[in-house]
């Protein structure tokens, strides 16, 4: 039997909108938690990424999609997200 993974939720980060090229892939255990990290990394330019994707790399459920433009960051796609006890 396989171990569980301990920080199932993943956030990718690519540079650009149209090459996709990976920047730095993060793991967190609670989706809330990975999406508001996300935008954290994504105001501050942490990783020179403009687009970040936040999936359950178990399951293969997208939590949400992320994209920085020069003026703003948009949430492109959210699931509902319950907090964590």
């Amino acid at each position: 039997m396989a171990e569980p993974v301990l920080r199932p939720i993943a956030c990718i980060y690519y540079e650009d909108l149209r090459a996709r090229n990976v920047v730095k892939t993060t793991r967190s255990k609670h989706p809330s938690s990975a999406i508001l990290h996300a935008v954290d990394h994504l105001q501050l330019d942490h990783y020179g990424a403009s687009l970040c994707e936040v999936f359950n790399s178990q399951t293969g459920v997208l939590w949400a999609v992320l994209k920085r433009t020069a003026q703003k960051i948009e949430i492109v796609y959210k699931r509902k997200v319950k907090e964590p006890k």
